[in-house]
């Protein structure tokens, strides 16, 4: 990722985090193994500054508590696992997880909307929500969410041991117990809707995915 500048921010976040890591986040990343292919949700560089800019959550990402799984770890350890699977998700994967499942539903044409549970290297359960296409009558790229973060970027980096997606902001750990500190901006969700046009305006209406904030 060291070659990649829009997540500049990330790799040095990385490197903050102790190499005894309890999640084994480091071990993890660096495997060269294709036998256990994982995936990363990169959160891009102003995804952090956001984050930073709060002087009420900066203080608590060194704070450290104990995981009934993992024993003493700090809240950066935490939420640096909870951006990866140890599970191999690229964007085909995806598509077909959100088309599928027992949440999906179809909209219109081959769009199909969806949300599952995906389990993170932190332990945690993170809800993967989107609108995704599943056949070819129109060009329409994924629209996908994980927990309180917009996919800008599927696919990223494929590497042999696993597939990176670039994200919007950094996944809330315990979204599900406080709602979140973040999600993407009006600004964010207005812009995925000029791209990708009035067939996902329309989807995103019927969902209720704008009110995001």
């Amino acid at each position: 990722m060291a070659g990649y500048p829009e997540l500049s921010t990330l790799v040095a976040a990385i490197g903050g985090i102790p190499s005894s890591d309890p999640y084994g986040f480091h071990g993890t990343l660096n495997s060269t193994s294709n036998s256990s292919r994982i995936t990363l949700f990169a959160p891009i560089n102003s995804a952090f500054a956001r984050f930073e800019n709060s002087t009420g959550v900066m203080p608590l990402l060194t704070a450290s508590y104990i995981s009934p799984t993992h024993g003493n770890v700090t809240l950066l350890e935490t939420i640096a696992a909870n951006h990866v699977l140890t599970t191999y998700a690229n964007s085909t994967v995806l598509t077909q997880l959100l088309a599928t499942g027992n949440s999906s539903r179809h909209l219109l044409l081959d769009l199909d909307y969806g949300k599952a549970k995906v389990l993170t290297l932190a332990g945690l359960n993170v809800t993967v929500r989107g609108v995704v296409q599943t056949g070819t009558e129109l060009p329409v790229p994924p629209l996908i969410f994980v927990e309180n973060a917009l996919v800008l970027t599927t696919n990223a980096i494929v590497a042999a041991n696993g597939v990176v997606h670039l994200i919007s902001n950094l996944i809330d750990p315990f979204i599900g117990a406080t709602g979140g500190f973040f999600g993407p901006t009006e600004e964010v969700v207005k812009g995925v809707e000029t791209t990708y046009g009035p067939i996902i305006r329309f989807a995103i209406a019927s969902l209720n995915l704008g009110g995001q904030s």
